[in-house]
């Protein structure tokens, strides 16, 4: 069976209403309210993603395959990520997404997905945990508490020259 789309989790600037978030390419075929287990840092101006245990709250954008190289070229560029040599600020790794089935019950889905890592945390000097906060209804369905950037204490970039100043 061929793959009709692509599932990508976004945390940060790329998020629907961010600064990054009208930088895709080519338009989802939808976009859900998704969790994926990690650290959340808040970077400064943005967040960046670790391994860990916490529960993270994001988006999983599903990308129609015939769009999904072009978008995956775009936010590579935006994300500082080189594909042939496998590095860059972030990288693109697989993750698996917990979201709400798609028929609106209150049953939960895994579902493989990319997004990007942030896998040069010791470079970083200004770096803050976003510790598990936010009582989403997507996370208190299964009593859990869920990072989310941003939250009170971020700063938000509203121009992308402010994302340089951090």
């Amino acid at each position: 069976m061929m793959k009709t789309c692509g599932e990508l989790f976004v945390y940060g600037t790329l998020k629907q209403n961010q600064l990054r978030g009208s930088l895709w390419p080519r338009g989802p075929i939808c976009v859900r309210k998704a969790m994926v287990q990690g650290t959340l840092w808040d970077l400064g101006h943005y967040p960046g993603l670790t391994p860990g245990h916490d529960w993270c709250l994001g988006e999983l954008w599903s990308i129609a395959a015939e769009d999904l190289e072009e978008t995956l070229a775009v936010l590579d560029e935006i994300e500082g990520y080189c594909k042939k040599s496998d590095t860059g600020l972030y990288v693109r790794r697989p993750i698996r997404a917990r979201v709400q089935s798609s028929d609106g019950q209150e049953q939960w889905e895994d579902v493989d997905a990319q997004t990007y890592m942030f896998e040069q945390l010791f470079k970083v000097t200004s770096k803050r945990w976003i510790r598990p906060w936010l009582r989403s209804p997507i996370a208190l369905e299964q009593g859990l508490e869920v990072a989310c950037w941003p939250d009170e204490y971020s700063h938000v970039p509203t121009r992308l020259d402010e994302e340089q100043d951090s």
